[in-house]
């Protein structure tokens, strides 16, 4: 009975071990979410003026300017496909040419 216990014990501290472990690696990843959130917020920023800034230069049809002025992408995107949950690439990224 007393081995059972102790067991018992053990076991509920690998457990908790495991679960303090899980814990801190989900604060990380939260932590990495949240501050590409606030930079992404910064970007749409920027983004935002820099679009006002070329549609009072270049008029409405700003489209229609770009399209014609450029021959070539600058930055392409490029999906990125997980090959197993613990990956740790997500989603998609940007690269330059």
């Amino acid at each position: 009975m007393k081995a059972r216990l102790i067991g018992a014990m053990r076991g509920h501290a690998l457990l908790k071990m495991k679960s303090d472990a899980l814990t801190v690696q989900v604060r990380q990843i939260l932590k990495k979410i949240v501050s590409a959130k606030e930079s992404m917020g910064d970007i749409v920023k920027t983004s935002a003026f820099d679009l006002t800034e070329a549609k009072y230069v270049a008029g409405d049809n700003v489209k229609h300017v770009v399209l014609e002025n450029v021959r070539s992408a600058t930055l392409k995107f490029v999906p990125v496909r997980r090959t197993s949950p613990a990956s740790s690439s997500r989603g998609s990224s940007i690269s330059a040419t």
